[in-house]
């Protein structure tokens, strides 16, 4: 028989929220994972003790990640699905009946808070998850990612003066930036400019822009977001955009963040994304990253500076394609040449001092005759070249990055950091900025991180209770099994029959 539904709307419910909800959303395990009252005082500074009752600032950082959990679009529709949902009201602290907050109370918070309240958020999670025994803490892994600023390219306007002269004055806003919030004399730029000292490298030239440009877009300005830049990739094309900077350990838990203009080099934030690192963690053994951390001023901030082994590849290594890579040619120490898979010898020819590489080349007789050509040079070219970093950082690098450990690494580089830039991108909204400006860019990626890292936390502890619970039940269920089977045997059955008479 078809059912109908008589809906009555009633005055009075007797519910219980909690029932509702369930005990395994995903809401109430966070609540349980995360204590956030510490907000409470760390905001106190920010209020006055007169005057009216603000929101309470745990229940704003509360929906905030709630927003970022479920990649909720908008800040107004934010406000919305708190109204509606019940688990969000829950979550927040508001009973059914109360009244939530406006949307507007979300960018006044940001800039009353500013990056630090949620770089503290990130780190409590950060810690918890460290608590939990989540981090394998064998390498760090460093890469970055382009997330479209919210303004067009119609925004931008012609500057005056020349492209070098505004790079110049963005390397220099940016360095102004990234120093604020930190002590006087303890930035990362400082303690750079007094560890590269001498010939091996020039601190001037980290993260700095090497080659001029002649792209007409490159001298002018958004009027909308002043602080993106214009970024161009093939296949995605020419657009205003951010770089987000992140470090992340194998485990794929992000350990430190960092934003800056699509212009400003990866390498700039490197010493910053490490400090911050730090400050949570201890520095691990070894870091893999992209050839683009592969400079000599990152490479000798890493080694002599922190330490660490590098499985970082060379700028210009040889990675795609049909021709024989370095790896297949073997290096004779004693006669300072490579043997190639045919069997011929490429003779040291050159010294390249700009690139800090020693160019090899085989004789083009024997290249042009050989029956592996097609597989080992250009169609136009007479003999295969072979390039060899020198330098001690160099050779380390190179050392580290062809052992097994460190291709290992550079493995786990590209499906740990790719898959959690994908993520953030699919689920979490860091595919374009919801605000302009680099600091509220930053912020944003500040609660992305927070809110992957999260769910890492929650799955990480659900498996830990749930192996635990599994095995209490499995021994509860072996104990009561045993003791139904003593219990069914014919001894204890004339035992309790006696006692029953008894």
């Amino acid at each position: 028989m078809q059912g109908k539904n008589e809906f009555e709307g009633r005055l009075f419910c007797d519910i219980n929220i909690m029932e509702l909800i369930g005990e395994d959303h995903l809401l109430v395990r966070l609540d349980d994972a995360l204590d956030l009252d510490w907000i409470r005082e760390a905001t106190r500074g920010y209020y006055s003790h007169t005057g009216r009752p603000s929101v309470d600032p745990v229940a704003l950082v509360k929906m905030m990640l709630i927003g970022y959990l479920y990649g909720i679009p908008s800040e107004r529709r934010l406000a919305e699905e708190v109204r509606l949902n019940i688990a969000y009201r829950w979550f927040s602290g508001y009973n059914l009946d109360e009244e939530t907050p406006n949307h507007s109370v979300f960018s006044k918070a940001r800039a009353r808070f500013g990056r630090d309240l949620f770089l503290l958020v990130f780190k409590e999670v950060l810690s918890r998850c460290a608590e939990a025994g989540l981090l394998k803490g064998d390498a760090l892994l460093v890469d970055c990612t382009i997330i479209d600023a919210d303004a067009s390219m119609k925004s931008l306007v012609e500057l005056s003066g020349s492209p070098e002269e505004y790079w110049r004055k963005l390397d220099e806003e940016e360095e102004t930036k990234s120093s604020r919030g930190r002590k006087p004399g303890g930035g990362s730029e400082d303690r750079l400019g007094k560890h590269f000292q001498g010939e091996k490298a020039d601190p001037e030239k980290m993260g700095k822009r090497r080659t001029k440009k002649s792209a007409s877009y490159l001298n002018r300005k958004s009027t909308s977001d002043p602080d993106a830049t214009v970024y161009f990739q093939p296949g995605r094309g020419v657009s205003l955009a951010y770089k987000v900077h992140v470090a992340a350990d194998t485990s794929g838990i992000i350990t430190a963040v960092a934003a800056t203009p699509s212009a400003v080099h990866e390498t700039s934030k490197l010493p910053e994304l490490l400090d911050s690192h730090e400050e949570s963690l201890p520095l691990p053994p070894a870091i893999a990253a992209d050839s683009k951390y592969g400079t000599d001023e990152a490479l000798i901030f890493l080694q002599e500076e922190k330490g660490m082994k590098t499985a970082i590849p060379l700028p210009g290594d040889f990675k795609k394609g049909k021709r024989f890579p370095r790896e297949q040619f073997t290096y004779d120490e004693d006669s300072d040449s490579y043997t190639c898979p045919a069997g011929k010898t490429l003779k040291r020819k050159t010294i390249s001092t700009k690139k800090k590489i020693v160019i090899y080349r085989g004789n083009p007789e024997d290249c042009l005759s050989c029956a592996l050509r097609h597989k080992c040079m250009g169609k136009t070219a007479k003999a295969r070249h072979l390039a060899r970093p020198y330098g001690k950082v160099r050779e380390n690098a190179e050392e580290f990055k062809c052992s097994d450990k460190g291709m290992e690494l550079l493995a786990a580089r590209k499906t740990v950091l790719e898959g959690l830039f994908g993520e953030a991108k699919r689920c979490h909204g860091l595919r374009r900025a919801k605000q302009r400006g680099v600091e509220k860019v930053e912020v944003q990626a500040l609660l992305i991180a927070t809110a992957l890292n999260i769910k890492r936390l929650l799955k990480g502890l659900e498996q830990t209770t749930g192996g635990a619970k599994s095995i209490i039940a499995s021994s509860l269920t072996g104990f009561v099994d045993h003791l139904l089977r003593a219990l069914s045997s014919p001894k204890w059955r004339l035992i309790l029959v006696q006692c029953h008479f008894q």
